[in-house]
């Protein structure tokens, strides 16, 4: 024990030395402190543990923690989540920290870990912890308030020499016994209450009405303390009078009801518009496909996307036959008119025009490639054209006319 406090005395005296040293700005530090923890002291002088799993053990040399260098300057400190222990000598004789936050993950306080902190005031020790060694708050003055979360864990002999506190241990907790609650070297009065802990409140509504925060037990779930009605918001109504106009395969609404704009409950209910089946949204061009002599073509088109109706019809075109050199007067009052063949029609019209005169004659058959015209005037001139056409369920398709001929009759 005396090598103990000598050591310790090492460590506050300088630290009281560091203290009369005239304040300076100091820039943020950071280390590690376990395999798989970090620290960081920030410039207000908040000490932060995090990661997971145990601190390294500084149990031989208090003075080997790595913000050693820095205790003077910690105020507070932060054990976070998922840090399982705290080594011993870890924050011995930082004098002018006064605020120590464990978090819930922790299992393990090694002895002395906060011994000579004489400006911590008050401190909660979680439910997670199983063991505190011996001196963990030795020397802290100032200490008058200590709570513990959970069952009773293993107390180290001396935890709280020179110490003067209220120590609260878990209400209806069967495991804090007379032989647990003892001095450990300090002057305590055990005290049995409730452990508390925040009961969530709930944010009002626009119909329901909400609650503050309050106090439970931790350890008998006893309502310590109720939290205050907070009453309920009610609706803040918007009225909507934009609408979206029905297609041919949704339905649309006329928007001219209201809903609040709080919690989006619909105050008075929309008109819905039925489907309009004249109303594309979508529509499609459906491409010309260009005819020739062995292969029918199609006309432009269109139709929705959307429910497939056709908009603009494509419809069946032919490739205008060619008159060939072979067209001529023939004989005394004839004209041989001659084409080249389409495969794809059913006939041909054969037209001849002279001056007002327009007569047209009918071939039947996509074979025949030629027309004798008779009973002509001598001497007149005639323009000669030729089409194509065919027949599909009843309905007549024809090709525009051929480039015209001019045949003057001679004979």
């Amino acid at each position: 024990m005396k090598k103990f406090k000598w050591t310790l005395g090492l460590v506050f005296c300088l630290a009281l030395v560091l203290s009369l040293v005239p304040c300076t700005a100091f820039a943020a530090e950071s280390g590690t402190c376990g395999d798989n923890l970090i620290w960081e002291l920030d410039e207000e002088g908040t000490l932060t543990i995090s990661g997971t799993g145990d601190m390294y053990d500084y149990s031989n040399r208090p003075e080997e923690s790595p913000w050693q260098s820095w205790r003077y300057k910690i105020k507070q400190i932060n054990i976070e989540e998922g840090v399982t222990s705290i080594s011993s000598w870890a924050f011995a004789a930082c004098n002018k920290m006064s605020s120590v936050t464990i978090g819930k993950s922790v299992k393990n306080i090694g002895h002395d870990a906060f011994a000579d902190c004489s400006g911590l005031t008050d401190i909660i020790i979680p439910a997670s912890v199983e063991s505190c060694g011996k001196g963990i708050f030795s020397g802290c003055f100032g200490l008058t308030d200590v709570t513990f979360w959970g069952d009773a864990p293993g107390l180290g002999d001396y935890m709280f020499e020179g110490v003067t506190a209220t120590v609260h241990y878990p209400c209806s907790d069967e495991t804090w016994t007379d032989d647990v609650r003892k001095p450990y070297g300090g002057n305590l009065t055990w005290e049995a209450s409730h452990a508390k802990g925040v009961f969530p409140g709930k944010e009002p509504t626009c119909t329901e009405t909400g609650l503050t925060d309050g106090e439970i037990c931790l350890t008998c779930h006893e309502l310590v303390e109720k939290g205050e009605v907070i009453p309920a918001k009610g609706h803040k109504g918007v009225y909507r009078d934009n609408e979206a106009e029905a297609t041919c395969c949704t339905e649309g609404v006329k928007r001219g009801g209201a809903e609040c704009k709080v919690c989006g409950e619909e105050l008075i209910e929309d008109t819905i518009l039925p489907i309009d089946p004249n109303n594309h949204k979508n529509i499609v061009t459906d491409k010309s496909v260009k005819a020739t002599s062995t292969k029918t073509g199609l006309t432009a088109g269109s139709h929705c996307a959307d429910c497939g109706k056709v908009i603009k019809k494509q419809t069946l075109t032919l490739a205008k036959p060619v008159l060939t050199s072979g067209t001529k007067n023939i004989a005394r009052k004839k004209i041989v008119v001659k084409w080249k063949k389409n495969s794809t029609c059913t006939g041909y019209q054969v037209k001849y025009v002279t001056g007002s005169t327009t007569k047209t004659v009918k071939v039947t058959s996509k074979s025949t490639l030629s027309k004798t015209l008779k009973k002509l005037k001598k001497g007149k001139t005639y323009k000669v054209y030729v089409r194509c056409y065919k027949t599909i369920d009843g309905k007549t398709y024809y090709s525009a006319y051929s480039t015209a001929k001019s045949v003057k009759v001679k004979k």
